[in-house]
């Protein structure tokens, strides 16, 4: 069988209403999902919110030979769904989705067209890992694309990452010690200082109403899981993201 060019994969949890509005998001893209695969990852949702994010699935555009819904009985956190859900993924490029995000027109053209001449551009490491700019008003977000800006980075957030399978297995992917956050930061930190940069991409920019998982179940503590995560990652570098950020790309000569 032929490998598909991508798969998206997309952790979710109680995120039935979310995927729906994410599937229509990329039917209205007109981009092309005819050699893409879709993983969904169900992180223990309830059976009520598990059978609204079965019936979600139906609204992809992606081709139901080629998608897939996975799931466990309890919820780990989006990183432990990540590292169980690779393994499955077929495709030569990874492009993971938080459940939250709009996908906009020409997302998908834009990633093959990087991926591929990123790759051949930076030596025999290639490119690391790509990160998208959302689109608001909120702290850390524009209204403003800038085409062709490719911002060197390691504090990346994955809810719209994309990176290949072998950049992610050279570096031994995602670390188990983080559960919902840092966990991109550092992998991304990891290949910047294995000479494969990572950047920010500033076109087109993804609408992203950030955590929505954890304003939809209250049940999950979003203040403990970062303050844990956080204290993981200055445990494990001995310093903030933006400290290492800085040595990476001095390193790197960014």
């Amino acid at each position: 069988m032929t490998k598909p060019w991508l798969t998206i994969y997309i952790p979710t949890y109680r995120g039935g209403a979310r995927l729906k509005m994410l599937f229509q998001s990329m039917a209205e893209s007109r981009d092309d999902y005819s050699d893409v695969e879709l993983l969904v990852f169900d992180d223990g949702s309830p059976y009520a919110d598990a059978y609204d994010i079965l019936n979600a699935m139906e609204l992809s555009p992606v081709h139901s030979s080629n998608r897939r819904l996975l799931r466990r009985a309890e919820n780990r956190g989006i990183l432990a769904s990540v590292r169980e859900m690779l393994p499955h993924a077929r495709g030569l490029v990874l492009l993971q989705l938080d459940d939250d995000v709009r996908v906009p027109p020409g997302l998908l053209p834009t990633v093959d067209a990087l991926m591929s001449s990123l790759s051949r551009g930076t030596g025999s490491s290639g490119v690391g890992a790509l990160s998208w700019k959302s689109r608001g008003t909120q702290a850390g977000q524009s209204e403003r694309e800038v085409p062709g800006y490719l911002q060197p980075a390691t504090q990346l957030a994955s809810y719209c990452m994309a990176f290949t399978r072998e950049a992610h297995d050279a570096v031994g992917g995602f670390d188990a010690r983080f559960r919902t956050y840092c966990g991109d930061s550092d992998f991304c930190l990891r290949l910047t200082l294995a000479g494969r940069p990572c950047y920010r991409v500033w076109w087109p920019l993804v609408p992203h109403d950030e955590h929505g998982a954890f304003k939809a179940a209250p049940e999950l503590d979003r203040n403990a899981t970062a303050s844990a995560d956080l204290a993981a990652f200055a445990e494990k570098w001995g310093a903030s993201g933006a400290e290492m950020e800085a040595r990476a790309l001095a390193a790197l000569g960014a």
